[in-house]
Formats: C-alpha cells, structure tokens, sequence
C-alpha cells in the first residue's frame, strides 16, 4: 500500500481533554471540588494546557500530590 493512502486510511486524531476543572472555579489546589463535599478530584482535568509530557505521566504526578495532600490532612 503506498504510504499516503496507508497514512489516510489508517490515521487517528487523539483528543486528551485537560483543564475542564478551572482551578477555583470549580475546585481548589488540593483537587477538593467546591460545593460538593468529600468530592475529590486528581487527573486531567486539574491541568491548566496540554503539557508536552504524555498526559498519562502528568495525570499520575497529579494524583500522587494530591493523595499526599489527602494523607497529611
């Protein structure tokens, strides 16, 4: 198969939606969701732009800071 019909045909657009959650609009800097109490969130959503690392590393450091945030209160 040539190439640019391979690429054509077998090409996929990837969508990683980051910063759904504005940061003190909807939660605060320890990913607790304001309004909704016991409510917690760590991935994603809490990144302000696309980061140039993959996302899944930024989502883990994410959820690690914030699980260390939730440990020491």
């Amino acid at each position: 198969m040539e190439t640019f019909a391979h690429v054509r045909t077998a090409a996929r657009g990837f969508f990683h939606p980051v910063g759904t959650c504005a940061l003190w609009s909807v939660c605060d800097e320890d990913g607790r969701v304001l309004g909704a109490e016991g409510l917690v969130v760590g991935d994603a959503s809490l990144i302000p732009t696309i980061p140039r690392a993959n996302t899944n590393v930024s989502v883990i450091a994410i959820a690690e800071a914030v699980a260390d945030r939730l440990r020491a209160a």
